[in-house]
């Protein structure tokens, strides 16, 4: 049989008081005498009373307005799963009055950030989950915020200087860390390192300089030096690129971002032996994974990120809960030998 829930009345019964002075003690408000409020303490320590929050929340009938902020998914499908994410966890709370509002901006246009940024700030949102791309811009928005008291969690970067709630995410240093080990153990020659960057401008991504700076951190320990940066703002010129490496001297390419599909096959087609490894589980990189042109991705687990952010976020803002500073996800490695388990646990991952 399940356990009776215990209510006010109960409480009030065995504390010897009214029903109002126990909601007055459990709701700190108004006013209660000494004596009538340490029994009403003493019976809630005697059945570890656990108020249900939720119900108190939806009687106070608050309303909140949370902003997203980040990379246009039509754009990169790599923020679909971000949204997959937010979407579970907003069904979870159907019962709350909130309004997510969605900003897109396009990862190639700083400008486009910044005016996203302004039309974030007035709008007032009660609280912001944002992907903190262009990090100057980051920054100074992020500055705003904390002057407006609009508190905010950022996802899959962590800006040092950023008061946000809490940082969730990966270990970006040490997944490009992670990187430089696989392709050190399995290269069978010890030839030059190629790090591949994407579309972005590297000086203002601070994601992509974390993942290099672990990338040569390894290879400096091993006094490895031949590892080499390339900064790709189109595919058209890849062969080109590529000719200017022997088809024998490459031995590791490690690309920094979602788009390994987009040189996969140039670059095994180009170096017989070298492994290569990238990020994230798009349909495109899971294909060249299958076909041996990928040898590993890692995982970053956008859905996970972005559906615990959206959760700590409406945790903080109804509830009041503290929350952790940072919270760094575990730095899956996929490999054509587990691929398949990660798609069957990754059902509303944009991918099937």
């Amino acid at each position: 049989m399940p356990e009776k829930r215990i209510t006010t009345k109960d409480i009030a019964r065995l504390a010897n008081v009214s029903r109002g002075t126990v909601d007055r003690v459990i709701h700190g408000r108004g006013k209660v005498s000494e004596g009538a409020r340490t029994k009403v303490e003493k019976v809630l320590k005697d059945i570890n009373y656990q108020p249900n929050v939720i119900a108190q929340t939806l009687r106070a009938n608050r309303k909140l307005k949370i902003a997203l902020l980040i990379p246009s998914p039509d754009e990169d499908p790599y923020w679909m799963a971000a949204l997959a994410g937010i979407n579970l966890e907003r069904d979870k709370v159907a019962q709350f009055e909130i309004d997510i509002r969605h900003f897109y901006f396009n990862q190639d246009d700083v400008s486009n950030f910044a005016t996203l940024s302004d039309e974030v700030l007035s709008d007032r949102p009660d609280g912001l989950l944002v992907v903190p791309f262009f990090y100057k811009e980051s920054v100074a928005f992020l500055d705003k915020c904390t002057s407006l008291k609009i508190p905010y969690i950022t996802f899959n970067t962590h800006l040092d200087t950023a008061q946000s709630l809490c940082a969730i995410g990966q270990d970006l240093c040490q997944s490009g860390r992670v990187a430089a080990n696989l392709i050190h153990r399995l290269r069978r020659k010890e030839w030059s390192l190629l790090i591949f960057h994407f579309d972005e401008d590297i000086s203002n991504a601070l994601h992509m300089q974390e993942k290099e700076r672990g990338f040569r951190e390894y290879f400096d320990e091993k006094e490895i030096r031949d590892v080499y940066t390339i900064n790709l703002k189109s595919t058209d010129n890849i062969d080109e690129i590529l000719s200017e490496f022997s088809s024998e001297n490459v031995s590791g390419v490690f690309v920094t971002t979602s788009k390994s599909y987009k040189i996969a096959d140039k670059i095994k087609s180009k170096f017989d032996d070298c492994i290569l490894v990238g990020y994230d589980l798009l349909r495109e990189n899971v294909n060249h994974l299958k076909s041996g042109n990928i040898d590993f991705l890692i995982n970053q687990n956008l859905e996970i990120q972005a559906r615990q952010g959206i959760n700590y976020l409406i945790d903080s803002l109804l509830f009041k809960r503290q929350l952790p500073q940072k919270e760094f996800l575990p730095i899956a490695i996929v490999s054509r030998e587990n691929i398949d388990s990660y798609l069957l646990m990754n059902e509303s991952y944009p991918i099937q």
